[in-house]
């Protein structure tokens, strides 16, 4: 499927992930639809498991990354997570009680549940491997210590393949569930899909066409049980983030209204030869990326839903949810 003759050539497509933990897969194969259907991203965002998916995306690593997503779905992710006080067991967070009994008197040192290093090492390996990037990738993590939002492009790191394998596992981490990073973690805690990091990379004087993948739905599903002090952080977690997404949503909306009631008035005060008050609304509203395209996963799986159903579930709901998104928003 091409793109509809009502997208212009000049566009330049942009894309942005969001967090979403094990339905991240869903998200890599919903990018690899919209890039078989024409529409091929120039600049990706990603903030937590959409830091991996742009992270795999913007270094063109596409037969690693599906052997990556193939090996962490068919092994309860040890690929990318070593078991520690829990582990990911057949799509959940299993909690080894007596471990964590064993643990009670030193439980003031406890920083974590599982530990993330073989995912930092991974990361870094296909830094080694592929030096080089086919397109601009930005990504977030959170300043657990000052709670503030840090935003970053790979380009900031250069060949530092450490540092930069480092931040990007940050981006990824869960806190409790996985160990701080220097002090950092998951970036969905405060931007669960960044498009506004995008919004301000963006040349105010080119068009752009900006995909926003959604891992999760407006209303989190419902929880399945609440009988341990694990399950309901995880429930409480699930809530906080669900309401930054909430937020997330209704600022794009916000931004979108506004760009595209104010964009004809712009239009008209240059075709009347008006340069400099159009000028002075571009500073204001400074970007012009009408309309954001949001696809949004039509499934239901957890955060640690690692499993070969879900897998399979995922690769089938990808290329339908951009097929339908396509043909309902672009081909009229």
């Amino acid at each position: 499927m091409a793109p509809d003759d009502i997208t212009l050539n000049h566009v330049i497509d942009v894309a942005v992930g969001s967090g979403g933990g094990a339905n991240g897969f869903w998200q890599w194969r919903t990018l690899q639809a919209l890039v078989k259907s024409g529409y091929k991203p120039q600049i990706v965002a990603g903030t937590s498991t959409g830091c991996l998916t742009m992270f795999l995306y913007a270094k063109g690593l596409h037969d690693e990354a599906e052997e990556l997503y193939h090996e962490v779905y068919f092994d309860n992710a040890r690929l990318i997570s070593k078991p520690g006080i829990a582990k990911i067991k057949n799509g959940k967070l299993d909690v080894n009680w007596f471990k964590l009994a064993l643990n009670l008197p030193r439980a003031g040192r406890i920083t974590s549940l599982m530990d993330n290093t073989p995912l930092y090492e991974v990361i870094l390996s296909l830094c080694k491997k592929k030096p080089s990037w086919e397109c601009d990738f930005l990504f977030n993590y959170v300043d657990m210590k000052t709670g503030l939002v840090v935003n970053n492009s790979a380009t900031d790191f250069g060949t530092n393949f450490e540092a930069l394998a480092s931040a990007i596992t940050s981006s990824t981490t869960m806190p409790g569930i996985w160990p701080l990073n220097k002090e950092r973690g998951d970036g969905g805690m405060r931007d669960g899909v960044p498009t506004d990091l995008m919004w301000s990379k963006l040349d105010p004087t080119k068009d752009y066409r900006l995909w926003e993948l959604r891992c999760n739905k407006y209303d989190p599903a419902p929880a399945e049980d609440l009988d341990n002090i694990f399950k309901i952080a995880g429930r409480t977690l699930q809530i906080l983030l669900n309401e930054v997404l909430r937020g997330d949503i209704a600022r794009t909306q916000d931004r979108n209204a506004t760009m595209i009631k104010l964009w004809p008035i712009i239009e008209e005060l240059r075709a009347a030869d008006l340069h400099h008050f159009a000028d002075k609304l571009m500073e204001v509203f400074v970007y012009r990326v009408i309309p954001i395209h949001t696809i949004t996963y039509s499934g239901n799986r957890g955060v640690f839903e690692f499993t070969r159903e879900a897998y399979d579930e995922m690769a089938l709901t990808a290329d339908s949810d951009v097929s339908a998104y396509i043909k309902s928003n672009l081909n009229t």
